[in-house]
């Protein structure tokens, strides 16, 4: 970790604090979606076809984390998934019926994610998913498959039912783990050990499954020492890929963090120590790091797309199609159909009243059409800053017919200051690169590019 003097680390990151800097999954964010939708703009919005990934939400959890942003449910009794899959699947037949889509319609890749999508029973996934795929058909190519989220607790996640999966032709599970350290663990009210780990994927293995693992720097408790030895027990399980997200604490916003208490969650500084730790480890075992907080082994398709200039960051952490377009179905689902967002209603209550009603289930202001300033700034901050960490003029000039240093006079200014901090460099006159140091500030150095955000905003 000898980026830079252990002083000026700390320095910059009192100076440049990202806690309450956006996490710039979209552009602009979804605070900022404010639009409502209704079903014939719908329509009208995705043609005669759906977009080649598809995401369904599944929300149930048998137990709560603490920590957790998303939109779940907890229950101890899987029958509430019955109800739930009724409703996934006649918004998916309706939604397919509303778009004219007749017949097996085909897609690339197919993501179920929650909650826990492996909280449903054997029987369930085989419903659902044979429901979903009555009306669908995968192409081949280049990230191609179905891709699953799973809590590793062997109780749920049975042999049985990777068995069931992969007949399926699910071919990638994500297993989320965070940190082992059982402090860490107790406090967000987890529970897996790297025993149990290490079965489940010689298992997930056994049946031909790529093996992703989640983990997580800035939760509580966590010091340099905890996240060491998660990361390097990590290493020893030789997963496929590895996405190392950054805990954000908005108790005012997510109830269930107010269990956790505010004076366990480490600083700015030890948050980018604790970032730079797990980079050098894993660069040291020869992961190669995609965007802003994703390692994969050279061979994997996201690090050619990545040399290709192809990635960008989205909903999913990161794809391969620089353009992808995805539709979500289930509550809380986002859509990106191309020229917007939309996001569908949270609450399952009013979830399954919209279907009940065979209304297309958008949340009703929760969307947002793209303007041609959005989708300027889009591809500097998710494409170049937060992908590729360079910024090619030449490239932004010519896709955009604008003149970079002109249009964006009043940011380069801001990153003047940056750049006396190390973070940008902007010697070269076609190029703004992030440095090394720079990385671990991406989405601050994003943030100067960004017109919609306000901080006052954002706190309130």
């Amino acid at each position: 970790m000898d980026h830079t003097s252990i002083p000026k680390i700390d320095q910059l990151a009192r100076k440049y604090n990202e806690a309450n800097i956006p996490l710039y999954l979209s552009y602009p964010t979804s605070n900022w979606w404010n639009k409502p939708l209704d079903e014939d703009e719908f329509v009208k919005t995705h043609g005669s076809g759906l977009p080649p990934f598809l995401y369904f939400h599944f929300p149930y959890c048998r137990t709560p984390c603490y920590y957790c942003m998303c939109y779940k449910y907890v229950s101890n009794d899987t029958r509430h998934n019955d109800i739930y899959i009724d409703y996934l699947q006649k918004e998916f037949s309706h939604t397919l019926d509303r778009l004219g889509i007749n017949g097996q319609n085909r897609v690339r890749h197919v993501h179920w994610g929650g909650g826990t999508p492996t909280y449903l029973t054997c029987a369930q996934i085989d419903k659902v998913h044979r429901a979903l795929f009555s009306r669908l058909t995968l192409i081949e190519g280049a990230a191609a498959g179905k891709s699953i989220e799973a809590y590793p607790d062997e109780q749920i996640l049975t042999e049985e039912k990777l068995r069931l999966l992969s007949d399926l032709g699910f071919t990638e599970i994500s297993l989320g783990i965070q940190d082992f350290d059982e402090r860490i663990q107790k406090t967000i009210n987890r529970n897996c050990t790297t025993k149990t780990v290490h079965r489940i994927i010689d298992r997930a293995r056994k049946f031909g499954f790529r093996v992703h693992i989640d983990l997580c720097y800035g939760l509580p408790f966590q010091g340099l020492n905890e996240l060491e030895k998660s990361v390097k027990e990590v290493i020893r399980m030789a997963p496929d890929r590895v996405a190392l997200f950054t805990y954000v604490h908005y108790p005012h916003i997510f109830p269930l963090q107010r269990k956790i208490p505010t004076a366990s969650i480490p600083n700015s500084f030890i948050r980018v120590l604790l970032a730079m730790l797990a980079n050098d480890l894993f660069d040291a075992h020869g992961f190669k790091k995609v965007g802003y907080d994703h390692y994969v082994k050279d061979n994997d398709v996201l690090y050619q797309a990545l040399l290709n200039r192809k990635v960008i960051r989205d909903f999913m952490g990161y794809s391969v199609d620089h353009k992808r377009e995805f539709m979500g179905f289930g509550n809380s689902a986002i859509s990106f159909p191309g020229d917007g967002f939309y996001q569908n209603i949270q609450s399952l209550k009013n979830y399954y009243r919209a279907v009940d009603d065979a209304r297309i289930p958008i949340e009703g202001r929760m969307t947002h059409q793209l303007t041609p300033e959005d989708r300027l700034r889009n591809e500097v901050i998710q494409k170049s800053i937060l992908s590729d960490f360079s910024i090619r003029k030449r490239e932004i000039n010519r896709g955009f017919d604008i003149h970079f240093d002109d249009y964006f006079r009043p940011e380069l200014e801001k990153l003047v200051q940056l750049e006396h901090d190390g973070l940008v460099d902007l010697s070269d006159q076609d190029t703004i690169q992030v440095t090394r140091i720079g990385a671990y500030f991406a989405r601050h150095i994003a943030h100067v590019f960004d017109t919609y955000y306000d901080r006052r905003e954002f706190l309130n």
